[in-house]
């Protein structure tokens, strides 16, 4: 293992986390979609930071071996590569398990948010709303499920998405 190892180990797991962080960002989009008048060039000023960001970190995350040996010359000082896969599958699951723990997190203060509002408005003498859920709450519940599911993914399936990510490359794993 060397510096262009250790470096593209680096860049993989910084494109998962900002594929999370930029995932995260989609949910605020979904009340300007649904807003009346419908402005496409408003939703698209909002959404193209995440769109370039979401490019981006998906090209770091599947081509960190190609970033780093533009960032680092020189020849490769170690060829094992099963250590390289180790400590990739271990920083995949080491990210998936962080945002497992978050999405709990999250989901719970949403699901607690949408039964506790109604009592918290009768509580305070204003008439309640039919129901605790708004967009916004069902927007980000939504992600939130779709952020669990991916760091299932990352978790469970860490293996499968270096093979996969090696097999678009057209290497073997």
């Amino acid at each position: 293992m060397d510096y262009k190892d250790l470096t593209a180990i680096l860049l993989k797991t910084t494109g998962a986390v900002l594929i999370f962080w930029y995932l995260s960002w989609l949910p605020s989009l979904i009340p300007l979609a649904t807003k009346q008048p419908f402005s496409g060039l408003l939703l698209l000023a909002e959404a193209l930071p995440t769109i370039v960001g979401l490019v981006f970190a998906g090209f770091l995350f599947t081509f960190p071996a190609t970033v780093s040996n533009k960032l680092i010359t020189g020849e490769k000082l170690n060829h094992d590569e099963t250590y390289v896969a180790s400590l990739q599958i271990i920083a995949l699951r080491l990210i998936g398990i962080y945002h497992v723990f978050m999405s709990i997190t999250d989901l719970t203060h949403h699901f607690s948010t949408a039964i506790l509002t109604p009592t918290l408005y009768e509580k305070m003498g204003v008439t309640p709303p039919p129901t605790g859920w708004t967009p916004d709450l069902v927007g980000w519940t939504i992600a939130t499920f779709v952020e669990l599911a991916i760091a299932l993914w990352f978790t469970l399936g860490a293996e499968g998405i270096l093979r996969l990510l090696q097999k678009v490359r057209g290497r073997d794993f």
